[in-house]
């Protein structure tokens, strides 16, 4: 994801802090108007309260995911790969951390259980290939790719190096496709397990059948055995999580435009 894309998405997008912070300043500033507008703002500060509050509960994170991956459930064992013979696992983003002119790139939460969810399906399947998709990391530095980066915690997780093919170029969903069809096809596979996050499989899986390749949807999870029940209690995790939801809404929508589903 460039550095345009994600600032667009964080200042535009709601559930994120920028959002949040945006949508205040505008109605604080029409409560400083004339009385009509002034209604307004009150009327858009509930509303934008409101929303933050439900987006960032574990049941309102959790309702949007199931919009959007309710029809998909993980495959469980051999029977249900249908013969596919290779694993391919999309990226998410990354976060990089520098200091005293050091540099540590990891992937994020996302990025970490679509690996964890890989990693499970290879033991059920050992001896498929897995195919790692996502371009540079970090635009603009010599930072691996997304793709080198799961395929480092595919073999930290026990996945032998010799059956990992990274495609290191792809920016988004519409270039997994495009870029992964020829690399599949040059290792003769016909059909694969897709594995990303719930709120992106819809959308990943639909690309990849108007490219004419045929996926097996398998969803990782959106949340961290660690993490700790909230209940109704807003948290941050929760938000994230209704965030990426939100983005991937969005991302259909503006897919379909295209053409690309």
């Amino acid at each position: 994801m460039s550095a345009l894309t994600e600032l667009l998405r964080r200042l535009f997008f709601p559930g994120s802090i920028e959002f949040l912070f945006f949508g205040l300043a505008v109605g604080v500033a029409a409560l400083w108007g004339r009385e009509r507008i002034a209604r307004l703002g009150k009327i858009w500060l509930t509303a934008l309260v409101v929303t933050y509050l439900a987006i960032s509960t574990a049941p309102g994170a959790d309702f949007l995911v199931w919009g959007l991956s309710r029809e998909f459930e993980p495959i469980e064992n051999r029977a249900e790969t249908q013969g596919a013979t290779a694993i391919v696992v999309l990226s998410a983003n990354s976060r990089t951390h520098a200091a005293h002119g050091h540099e540590i790139e990891q992937v994020t939460r996302a990025g970490a259980l679509r690996v964890f969810e890989a990693a499970r399906l290879h033991g059920i399947m050992p001896h498929a290939l897995v195919f790692t998709s996502g371009g540079p990391s970090n635009y603009g530095s010599a930072a691996p790719s997304l793709a080198a980066l799961l395929g480092d915690e595919l073999v930290a997780l026990g996945v032998p190096p010799k059956q990992i093919v990274v495609e290191g170029q792809s920016g988004n969903t519409y270039q997994h496709a495009r870029r992964l069809a020829p690399l599949l096809r040059k290792h003769g596979v016909q059909r694969f397990i897709l594995v990303t996050s719930p709120t992106h499989i819809r959308r990943a899986t639909w690309t990849f059948k108007a490219q004419g390749l045929d996926p097996i949807p398998s969803p990782g999870t959106m949340r961290s055995s660690r993490d700790t029940p909230t209940g109704w209690w807003p948290g941050l995790q929760h938000l994230d999580i209704s965030q990426q939801a939100i983005y991937d809404y969005i991302g259909t929508a503006y897919y379909w435009t295209r053409g690309w589903l």
